[in-house]
């Protein structure tokens, strides 16, 4: 599950498809098993030292089935939350084979419109473990390898329900970030092919989608930003136990916490494949808050061109020509909160109060209609209208929000106070 560019819009659009965590088909394989004679096995990619083992004290069943996390990636939104993927050892004689419900196809008919509506198939793929443990080792990422403890019954049932899934009438499922992506899918069949055995220790603390979001994003500012522009309340509301398990490192741990009903931990051992938790540890430094210093800055040019106007009692070319450029970026970004709202299938983008502020109405004042006094009142009640939804429906925003607010404020007030001087003006000039 691997949720740049130019930051400023990338990161937006990559967030619109409920931050849809696209995963790049080189790093998690392709729809058939890859050619590994290029490869070294896993073994020869890393020996492990038994001090890198946690075994429980139950000794278990050497089960051939584990689960793979990789640690969450850089530079690129589609490693941000990590990956899942489960490894089936022994398939045929000495073959490890990896099932991988994070493929898809840049070859799918209306790749870009379905990825833009939420409706982009994923695959199940599988591919030999030596590609995809070199890919990682590449690109510096840790890998955690989790074997289960199970019965003979309950890894035959596991291998089958893989198997029914890589049927190619099942294979493909319609992707949705947070409720059917290549974690749960996993999460479903693990606690399938427990067969009710599976016991998921409660955990008393819960967050909600967007503070688990957060978690992964704030080494990017602008990500983060993009994120909380683009979806909307209902990632607000508190993920329970099961719905948080759609990042791997959320699976990861609560199966490590997991028993079956005799008490017996779910996880036999859990190995550290590949250690680059140092650099990982550089990379999750929380980055500058720069959106909010840029916008702050901003803020204070639109102060002091809101003093200047009123100093002067008008309006120069050069601030109408910023005006301008401000109502059509505000305005195309609204057409695009409404684009997802009510076109698309995200679940994320329904419900985002952030139109109240950034409104399709600014693409009106970008010509003469500036000084339309019902225009301007419009723009006032919608964001007084915005505050309150926002305060109704538990939505969270992002802090450079505000310096945008407020000079769209400072605009709209200007407007209204330049259009009531005139008004004045030309009264006074009737009745001389």
């Amino acid at each position: 599950m691997r949720l740049g560019y130019c930051k400023y819009i990338l990161c937006v659009l990559i967030g619109l498809s409920s931050l849809v965590g696209l995963e790049p088909n080189a790093l998690l394989g392709q729809s058939q098993v890859a050619d590994t004679s290029q490869y070294q096995t896993a073994n020869q990619t890393q020996d492990l030292d038994d001090s890198q083992a946690k075994v429980l004290n139950k000794p278990p069943k050497e089960s051939r089935i584990t689960l793979l996390t990789a640690a969450p990636g850089q530079g690129d939104v589609a490693s941000v939350f990590g990956h899942s993927a489960l490894r089936v050892k022994g398939v045929r004689g000495s073959e490890d084979i990896l099932y991988n419900f994070g493929t898809y196809s840049w070859d799918q008919p209306n790749f870009l419109l379905n990825f833009l509506r939420g409706r982009l198939l994923y695959s199940l793929s599988k591919q030999r473990y030596g590609p995809f443990l070199n890919a990682y080792h590449a690109e510096q990422r840790s890998i955690t390898e989790q074997t289960l403890h199970l019965t003979q019954e309950q890894e035959d049932a596991i291998i089958s329900a893989l198997a029914k899934s890589y049927r190619a009438e099942n294979r493909d499922y319609l992707y949705e970030f947070f409720f059917d992506n290549c974690t749960t899918r996993l999460r479903d069949i693990i606690t399938e092919g427990y067969q009710g055995e599976l016991v998921w220790a409660q955990s008393p603390q819960r967050y909600t989608f967007r503070d688990l979001l957060h978690q992964y994003t704030a080494s990017d500012a602008w990500l983060t930003f993009g994120i909380d522009l683009i979806v909307g309340s209902r990632t607000d509301r508190f993920a329970t136990m099961q719905e948080e398990m759609f990042l791997p490192d959320y699976l990861m741990s609560h199966l490590n916490d997991a028993t079956d009903r005799q008490g017996n931990a779910i996880v036999a051992s859990e190995y550290l494949v590949l250690d680059f938790r140092e650099l990982e540890h550089q990379r999750k430094q929380k980055e500058t808050n720069w959106p909010f210093y840029l916008f702050g800055l901003l803020l204070i040019i639109e102060v002091l061109i809101f003093a200047r106007v009123m100093r002067n009692h008008r309006v120069s070319r050069s601030v109408v020509w910023w005006d301008r450029l401000w109502y059509l970026i505000l305005g195309i970004g609204g057409v695009v909160l409404a684009i997802m709202w009510g076109l698309t299938d995200h679940y994320t983008t329904k419900g985002n109060w952030n139109i109240m502020w950034l409104s399709p109405l600014y693409l009106c004042l970008v010509g003469k209609r500036r000084e339309s006094r019902l225009l301007n009142s419009l723009i006032i009640v919608s964001l007084a209208l915005g505050a309150l939804l926002y305060l109704w429906s538990g939505q969270s925003g992002h802090l450079a929000f505000l310096p945008i607010i407020g000079l769209v404020l400072l605009k709209t007030i200007r407007n209204l106070l330049l259009q009531s001087r005139q008004h004045t003006y030309n009264t006074e000039k009737r009745e001389v």
